[in-house]
């Protein structure tokens, strides 16, 4: 008979956010061994990021679970997301995620492939040749 043992971690959440924000978003890894997959719950203060603009290989699966958020396209406006909302953004998308100014966020997230945290000189090469912007 093969017994099963359910796996309870404990809050080891880690602030791994390369830049960004001064506020401490937490970064909880909900399944260990995903198959390459990282599926995190990312809790972000008020008025904080998840460190800046970035890209994933293979997508980005977001649901907001409380709070207020929003997600933005580069050269776009930031579009706010209430709890329950969903955002698919395709791969090589530059974008970045973060908290409205009056309450924390929590998000839900999957990223099936490797994640780019850009810089402002790569932002400057994703850039639309019509002078696109990245604000």
């Amino acid at each position: 008979m093969v017994h099963h043992r359910i796996s309870i971690p404990r809050a080891s959440a880690t602030d791994l956010a390369p830049g960004g924000s001064e506020h401490q978003v937490r970064f909880t890894d909900l399944v260990p061994d995903a198959d390459g997959a990282v599926v995190l719950a990312v809790t972000l203060p008020p008025g904080s990021d998840v460190g800046g603009w970035h890209r994933h290989d293979r997508g980005q699966y977001l649901e907001s679970i409380s709070g207020t958020g929003w997600v933005r396209e580069l050269g776009g406006a930031p579009v706010m997301l209430e709890p329950g909302d969903r955002i698919w953004c395709p791969p090589g998308v530059v974008h970045q995620h973060g908290a409205g100014p009056d309450a924390a966020w929590v998000q839900f997230s999957v990223t099936p492939g490797g994640t780019e945290w850009l810089t402002p000189e790569q932002l400057d090469d994703c850039a639309a040749p019509n002078g696109g912007s990245r604000s």
